[in-house]
């Protein structure tokens, strides 16, 4: 029997020397890379190495993105690389995306076998250079949890790349003006994909009593400000 999936760090087999690529370029061009990996372990192990198109639109500008192996085997401790190359299409516009993914192969099919093996998955991303649209914004916010509450703002990618909008956040008491609270949304970083809608949180300490406030973001990407707004919302005195 075997158990594949994400497992604790312990179990972990995989290190690289970079967990997303993000490459620029002019259409037609080509660009060539490598990504180091390691094999944490005391014993070889062998990983299929897989692509998935996460380009908008998906698959119309396939292969872009061509590795050099379609597995890779490493002994124990070892490191060894995994070419890349990237053609941009003449027509490309926006951005080129791909995940990259290294499912760790069993090392045992016999009957009764129990193995916990690692997969990972990284991101290839290639900016086309002069045909960028950056454009987004924010169509809402909730404060939800208890007894630390986080406030969610939902954000809309409207342009042709990711965004990995962030920035302070203040809330004020809606009547007196008052600053009460403040946070960072989306400290992490984490991306908002070309046509979607992602949530963009941050965590409010101490818990806001019930009343009305007014919420003043910042979001920005880059050096360029995508969202400088106001939102009031209402804090209830149930449980949200």
């Amino acid at each position: 029997m075997t158990f594949a999936g994400l497992v604790a760090a312990r179990a972990a087999a995989l290190t690289l020397d970079q967990y997303g690529v993000h490459l620029k370029g002019k259409p037609g061009e080509m660009i060539r890379g490598a990504i180091k990996l390691t094999n944490d372990r005391a014993h070889p192990v062998v990983f299929d190495v897989g692509t998935f198109d996460l380009s908008a639109p998906r698959g119309t500008l396939w292969p872009w993105l061509v590795l050099g192996r379609s597995e890779i085997a490493i002994a124990g401790g070892a490191t060894t690389q995994m070419e890349y190359t990237v053609s941009i299409p003449t027509n490309a516009a926006g951005q080129l995306l791909s995940r990259v993914s290294f499912t760790e192969r069993p090392a045992s099919t016999q009957a009764g076998a129990v193995s916990f093996l690692s997969r990972m998955s990284i991101h290839i991303a290639a900016t086309i250079v002069g045909t960028e649209v950056y454009a987004g914004a924010v169509t809402g916010l909730e404060v939800v949890g208890r007894p630390t509450p986080l406030i969610r703002f939902r954000f809309r990618n409207d342009g042709n790349v990711y965004l990995k909008p962030s920035g302070p956040c203040v809330i004020r008491d809606a009547a007196t003006g008052e600053r009460v609270a403040e946070t960072v949304i989306n400290r992490v970083g984490e991306a908002v994909h070309v046509g979607r809608t992602e949530p963009l949180i941050g965590a409010l300490s101490p818990a806001l009593a019930p009343g009305e406030y007014a919420a003043e973001v910042s979001l920005k990407y880059a050096e360029a400000l995508l969202v400088n707004e106001t939102f009031r919302f209402t804090v209830s005195g149930e449980a949200p």
